[in-house]
């Protein structure tokens, strides 16, 4: 069975019975966490089911940060509390978002590295200090003809402006015309510019490419890590 097909269960068995099923696949935990607000159908069980893993997160990080393997079966033990507190059934599509925002993380913090080290600075200074004033300057000029002047003098790419964009969770207000004919003016004198993998030099390639120099995770070591993060704040906005 998948880990789609034993988290139902879990919800629905036993004690005894959902701990010998939440060892079956290491998503487990992780998809208990993420449907057990959709199966809580009084405030107080979400509660008492928050709690449970919450514990069970301090629990994780001892086993997986420490490898004190003998907190594994108590971490297991939250998990199916919490899933057996709670008394409705769990939506069968739950996959952990922990997952999808990991990789996220990830993904920005390569970028920092890349826009840092162009910058001479450190990617904590960049991100403080210079990214929300490059991309207020990046808004104001970007209708201009001096635009891609600027960027080469302050060291930015195409594709750094996107990344600051979307690391500042806010739209800017540029015109979708405007994006496409500043896309087009880079190209005349820059071709595609491409990141590097993981933050590294950049690369100019005169054929088309998406330029976001991202690699595919590996879903089981993204659960591993999960696993050993602290969830413990997740849980709690769920309350």
């Amino acid at each position: 069975m998948d880990a789609f097909s034993i988290t139902p269960r879990v919800f629905s068995s036993s004690f005894t019975e959902g701990m010998e099923l939440v060892f079956a696949d290491d998503l487990v935990p992780l998809m208990i966490q993420e449907g057990y607000v959709h199966a809580g159908r009084e405030m107080d069980e979400v509660a008492s089911a928050a709690d449970d893993l919450s514990r069970g997160d301090l629990y994780k990080r001892m086993v997986y940060q420490k490898g004190d393997w003998s907190m594994a079966s108590a971490a297991a033990a939250a998990a199916v509390s919490a899933a057996r507190t709670v008394t409705g059934r769990p939506p069968f599509q739950c996959f952990p978002q922990v997952l999808g925002k990991m990789s996220k993380q990830r993904k920005h913090a390569g970028w920092l590295a890349d826009m840092a080290r162009r910058a001479s600075s450190s990617s904590t200074a960049f991100r403080l200090d210079r990214m929300e004033c490059l991309g207020r300057v990046a808004c104001a000029v970007w209708r201009t003809k001096e635009m891609v002047g600027w960027m080469e003098g302050v060291g930015l790419l195409r594709e750094d402006l996107e990344a600051m964009e979307e690391m500042s969770f806010t739209k800017w207000p540029v015109e979708t015309k405007a994006r496409a004919a500043l896309t087009r003016e880079w190209k005349k004198t820059h071709g595609v510019t491409r990141r590097g993998g993981g933050g590294g030099g950049d690369e100019t390639n005169e054929t088309n490419g998406d330029g976001d120099g991202d690699s595919d995770s590996d879903e089981t070591n993204e659960a591993n890590e999960a696993n050993g993060a602290n969830e413990t704040n997740g849980a709690n906005e769920a309350n």
